[in-house]
C-alpha cells in the first residue's frame, strides 16, 4: 500500500469504524436520500485504485462524477477503508456517514 500512496501527489484515505457490509449498506441508504441508487454501479473484485483516480493527481471540485471504493483492511478488524476520486476524499460523504449513522470516521491525508 505504501508504494501505491507514494504514486499520488496527495492521497486522501478515510477509515470508517464499521464492517464492510455495514458500511456498504450505510452508503446505499445515504445515497437513497439524494436520489435513486439505480444509477450507481457496484463492482466486486481486486482492488484497483487506478480505476477510481489514476495517479499522480486526484482532481478537485465537482466537475466530474464521484467514484469511490471501499474495502476491509487486513490488519484493522471492523474498519472499512474509503478512497475517492476527489482531492478532499469526498469528505462530506464521510461526514454524513458519521452524523447520520453514528460512525467514527478518520480522514488521513498523505
Amino acid at each position: 500500500m505504501i508504494g501505491t500512496i507514494e504514486a499520488y501527489d496527495h492521497f486522501p484515505l478515510g477509515l470508517i469504524k464499521a464492517g464492510l457490509e455495514e458500511t456498504k449498506n450505510d452508503l446505499l441508504n445515504l445515497h437513497e436520500k439524494w436520489g435513486p441508487v439505480d444509477d450507481w454501479k457496484i463492482s466486486y473484485g481486486a482492488l484497483c485504485l487506478d480505476r477510481i483516480a489514476p495517479p499522480p493527481r486526484i482532481p478537485a471540485g465537482s466537475a466530474h462524477l464521484a467514484k469511490y471504493v471501499i474495502w476491509a483492511p487486513k490488519n484493522l478488524s471492523n474498519w472499512t477503508a474509503f478512497f475517492a476520486n476527489y482531492q478532499d476524499g469526498l469528505h462530506s460523504t464521510k461526514w454524513n456517514l458519521a452524523k447520520r449513522f453514528e460512525r467514527t470516521v478518520l480522514d488521513l491525508n498523505f
